[in-house]
């Protein structure tokens, strides 16, 4: 049988978990600025699929617009890039 157990709010965003104003400030207008970004990308994303170049271009730019092409950089950040004078 469970026992019942008083609830608490926990603020998950900060090192110490302690809300502060200036906390739920920051967050806030994190999350605001990554719904702009959404919507832009959004945006770009139907302009991207809507051109008329080879679909590979396309790909290519996506990946790019994510942050996902195999440079140096991103692959070092996955750990399958060892040094940076490595061949890719």
């Amino acid at each position: 049988m469970l026992e019942a157990e008083k609830d608490e709010i926990l603020w998950c965003d900060g090192d110490d978990a302690v809300y502060t104003t200036r906390a739920g400030y920051n967050r806030l207008k994190e999350s605001i600025n990554q719904e702009i970004l959404e919507l832009d990308q959004i945006n770009a994303f139907r302009f991207l699929w809507g051109i008329q170049v080879p679909a590979k271009i396309k790909v290519f730019v996506w990946r790019l617009l994510l942050n996902r092409c195999a440079t140096k950089d991103q692959l070092k950040k996955r750990g399958l890039c060892t040094a940076m004078n490595d061949v890719v």
